[in-house]
């Protein structure tokens, strides 16, 4: 299931270092999973594709490109 996340340009706190307009980011996530047998699920994550740098809080790097996969056993 694919996921869009899309912010606007935006003002600066009052306390907040750096311009005082925001630039606007995007990004973007996907994510799947599949169940191979009963009870046993396998899935993969993947969290900023595009590897957009962004900052929400001036100051704080934002997340890269990462990934999450594995498998679910129902016992």
């Amino acid at each position: 299931m694919p996921s869009f996340k899309n912010v606007g340009s935006r003002l600066k706190g009052p306390y907040d270092a750096g311009p005082d307009k925001q630039p606007a980011y995007h990004t973007l996530d996907f994510f799947i999973a599949y169940e191979v047998i009963k009870n046993v699920r396998v899935f993969a994550d993947l969290h900023n594709i595009t590897a957009q740098r962004y900052f929400d809080i001036p100051g704080y790097n934002s997340k890269r490109f990462n990934m999450m996969a594995g498998a679910a056993i129902k016992l």
